[in-house]
């Protein structure tokens, strides 16, 4: 997989963004940014109360991809050539502080790193393990990280790398386990 790919003399960085279109999720700002920064581009999947926004920003921009929704089996193609997936739980929305496991999930079986919010459940999980980046809320955070990383292949590599491992190591096999606990405790 080759992350961050020349397009013309530049590097693009690809965003991805895959769930509930609502407000303090961080859409906006990722918008705003691929809209100012010429060589980045986002593809977003979902549905919600901000469809038609993303819907009208996608018309006037193509670098915004809006796919609508879409089926979890559909994921792994959705984000084939997504840079980094994008997990941004906003705290002005009180419930967000529990927001965000199916996503830190997603990202280590895609084995791309994540952008999470600081103050989400698995925030120190990625800084831990070094498979992703932690952001406070808002533009000013975002487009800083963006210029801290914008051009560093080898941190979304190692950070992917470490997704992957990570994956496999510890989570590739929790499915099954959780058959086998269900089947234990239902035959006795």
């Amino acid at each position: 997989r080759e992350f961050l790919p020349m397009v013309g003399n530049k590097r693009q960085l690809s965003f991805g963004y895959f769930g509930t279109l609502e407000q303090h999720r961080g859409i906006e700002d990722l918008i705003h940014l691929v809209k100012i920064q010429r060589n980045t581009r986002i593809v977003i999947g979902g549905r919600g109360p901000l469809s038609e926004f993303v819907r009208a920003e996608a018309k006037a921009c193509d670098r915004i991809q809006f796919n609508g929704s879409y089926f979890p089996d559909q994921l792994p193609e959705l984000t084939r050539k997504v840079d980094i997936y994008c997990s941004l739980y906003y705290q002005t929305k009180p419930l967000h502080s529990f927001a965000a496991p199916n996503k830190y999930f997603e990202h280590l079986a895609l084995g791309i790193p994540i952008l999470l919010s600081a103050g989400t459940p698995y925030a120190e999980a990625v800084i831990h393990n070094e498979t992703g980046w932690i952001v406070e809320d808002g533009w000013a955070a975002l487009d800083a990280w963006y210029n801290k990383v914008r051009e560093d292949v080898s941190s979304f590599e190692y950070r992917a790398e470490n997704a992957r491992t990570l994956w496999s190591e510890q989570y590739s096999g929790w499915l099954e386990q959780q058959r086998q606990t269900l089947l234990a405790y239902r035959n006795n």
